[in-house]
């Protein structure tokens, strides 16, 4: 039996994403004593090319490399350790690693040997990277924006704002987060807010609106998107409200009304000339009348 489960088992290791290996600290401890033969399709060495400990420390990244070896003191008085660190494969680039040792002992509590595993989590590494680069940037956007971005959850308690709804409030953030429209806005306006919070929840749809909002400036016009938050299991944790100031487009500016003015100005002006017109044609036609002819003008 033993003899049809080795093959099957060397098959399945080749095959696993998983490097195992042991090394016994009774007999050398800077000797690998077992590494699995996927080793070469994992870090591009052959097993026995990685048996010496020192060899293996030296491919280890020299930044990552403290850390690396201190780990070992925590495996010694833990029995257990995991550690994620880049190593030089064989074909020249870095590559991240999961390594994870835990140590076996006998009966009396000796340390028979330290069994191990690596795994190759380049692309994981990758991805996080891909991702904080773009967290950076929606921190970035969230704070330098002059749109007004605020999430509140399922109660319509604010739990996160951004420096230009504070702004808005005329409130730091702390004196608005934990807080619901009714301790910051006027009784109609937060009514209205939370009946928007209800329906966005319960339809999953978002709502778009120009309605007026009181900051600390006064009443002023917004355009509010709200929308709905859901978690990894896409479950409607809350909503975000994004805000934007509107009033440009409920009140002309300064050159639109000096425009106006000029034009009213004019049609003043060309009513007076037109009114002065058809007097002078009324005096023409008298005289006209006067010397016994025709009037010239039909006034």
């Amino acid at each position: 039996m033993e003899e049809l489960l080795e093959p099957r088992l060397n098959h399945l290791l080749t095959l696993s994403p998983f490097v195992l290996f042991s090394y016994s600290p009774k007999s050398d401890g800077s000797k690998i004593t077992f590494m699995s033969e996927n080793t070469r399709g994992v870090l591009g060495y052959r097993p026995y090319e990685l048996y010496d400990l020192k060899f293996f420390q030296s491919l280890v990244h020299p930044d990552d490399l403290p850390h690396f070896i201190s780990e070992f003191l925590v495996l010694e008085k833990e029995g257990h350790v995991a550690n994620e660190y880049r190593f030089l494969h064989k074909d020249g680039t870095y590559i991240w690693l999961y390594d994870e040792r835990k140590v076996s002992y006998d009966d009396e509590g000796q340390t028979l040997e330290i069994v191990g595993s690596l795994i190759d989590i380049t692309k994981r590494k990758q991805s996080e990277k891909v991702q904080g680069a773009k967290k950076n940037l929606i921190d970035t956007i969230f704070t330098t924006t002059p749109i007004l971005f605020a999430m509140k959850d399922r109660a319509s308690i604010y739990r996160e704002v951004n420096p230009a709804f504070s702004g808005f409030l005329g409130k730091p953030k702390e004196k608005i987060v934990g807080k619901t429209d009714y301790d910051l806005f006027p009784r109609n306006e937060a009514e209205a807010h939370r009946k928007s919070d209800i329906k966005v929840i319960e339809t999953g749809r978002m709502e778009r609106k120009d309605i007026k909002v009181t900051g600390s400036d006064g009443p002023t016009f917004l355009q509010v998107i709200n929308t709905v938050v859901r978690n990894s299991d896409g479950f409607v944790e809350g909503v975000l409200l994004t805000m934007q100031d509107n009033t440009w487009q409920k009140r002309p500016d300064e050159s639109e009304i000096e425009r106006i003015k000029e034009l009213e100005s004019f049609n003043k002006l060309a009513m007076g000339r037109e009114l002065w017109m058809v007097e002078l044609k009324k005096e023409v036609n008298s005289l006209l009348e006067k010397m016994g002819k025709k009037p010239k003008y039909g006034v």
